[in-house]
């Protein structure tokens, strides 16, 4: 790992680049977050979208709170994979795409959930900004 590396600095990062996802899910923009995805992960959310505006509602994702850690940096020859575990609480809540008024949901109680993620990025840059989510362990 380069010497430049700051954990405060990468959690940070993997943090607001969460709440992102989750905020651009809420849009139905996840074209705006696409470089943080595997085509897998992106695949599956994109089919959730899809499923919801065919059942003329939005999922909504509110207030949305993201700890995270590492729990392991492997370095490959041409990679970094760093593996996160991801602590994300907020509202989930549905809402009718003609006028956005409430369908279902708890818009009082937070769920929380725990996804373990695997963040990789060649390992020549300097930038931590590169880094994509290539794995998720448990679907949002």
């Amino acid at each position: 790992m380069n010497s430049d590396f700051n954990s405060s600095i990468f959690i940070s990062k993997v943090n607001n680049m969460m709440k992102l996802i989750y905020n651009y899910i809420s849009l139905n923009k996840l074209d705006e977050v696409i470089q943080f995805m595997s085509d897998d992960l992106y695949n599956r959310f994109k089919e959730n979208i899809d499923n919801n505006t065919n059942n003329n509602c939005r999922v909504i994702y509110d207030e949305v709170n993201v700890n995270s850690e590492i729990k392991n940096i492997t370095n490959m020859n041409d990679y970094i994979m760093i593996d996160v575990r991801c602590n994300i609480k907020f509202l989930k809540y549905y809402v009718s795409l003609e006028d956005g008024s409430y369908i279902s949901g708890d818009k009082d109680n937070r769920i929380n959930k725990v996804l373990n993620v695997t963040l990789k990025r060649k390992s020549n840059v300097k930038d931590t900004n590169t880094f994509d989510l290539s794995n998720e362990n448990k679907t949002v």
